[in-house]
């Protein structure tokens, strides 16, 4: 009876430990989403050359986030003007916050910088979790890719920073279709956007939108 009862008593304390480190795991991932003090909206920084495929935002945190978009060779500037599903395009940005995930995807353009650009085409973020790249390095262009550097997100995203230091970060983006169920971007004004993941959803410091528009067919 005694075996028995030190048997019962050592699985008692295993379950309640795995709860207790669950509890501190879920602590761990959880505060720092509730506690995120917003830095957003940013506003757009005028560039001395006008450049269509490059855009540039500062928020109150100080940063200056730039996107730039690059034809598929990763050093031409992209021609955006009329894009066709199945592009591929290399988007490279630099200045964020690397202590905060991104998302990047062509969604709508709300015209606002204080609300979120959405909805989007070609998935905003689970997709990413089923299409991820196996290695930074791998140039698999998908429709929306999602980066982060967070230890507890890292293994569903898609992408690390390439610099964390400097916030630059590569996506390799393949144009999807113009249309989906929720958004037409023949008649909505849409854009190759950042945005902040779920861990900041609400915070708009890394909005940053490159405008696109798709060939008439």
């Amino acid at each position: 009876m005694t075996h028995k009862r030190r048997v019962v008593r050592w699985i008692l304390w295993s379950v309640m430990a795995l709860v207790a480190v669950s509890l501190v795991l879920a602590a761990i991932v959880a505060i720092p989403i509730l506690t995120h003090s917003d830095a957003g909206p940013a506003e757009p920084v005028t560039a001395e050359t006008e450049d269509p495929s490059t855009a540039s935002t500062r928020a109150s945190d100080g940063r200056t986030r730039t996107l730039s978009v690059f034809a598929e060779d990763g050093t031409t500037p992209a021609d955006l003007s009329a894009v066709s599903p199945g592009e591929r395009f290399v988007v490279k940005g630099t200045g964020f916050d690397p202590s905060l995930g991104v998302y990047i995807a062509v969604c709508k353009d709300p015209g606002d910088p204080k609300v979120k650009p959405s909805p989007c085409l070609g998935g905003i973020p689970e997709d990413a979790m089923v299409e991820k790249q196996p290695a930074d390095d791998n140039r698999e262009f998908i429709e929306s890719t999602w980066i982060t550097d967070n230890w507890a997100w890292r293994g569903f995203a898609t992408r690390g920073f390439d610099d964390a230091d400097a916030g630059e970060f590569t996506a390799y983006l393949l144009i999807p279709s113009e249309a989906s169920e929720s958004l037409d971007c023949t008649v909505e004004r849409c854009a190759i956007v950042s945005r902040n993941d779920h861990t900041a959803l609400s915070d708009r410091a890394q909005d940053v939108l490159v405008d696109i528009t798709y060939k008439k067919r």
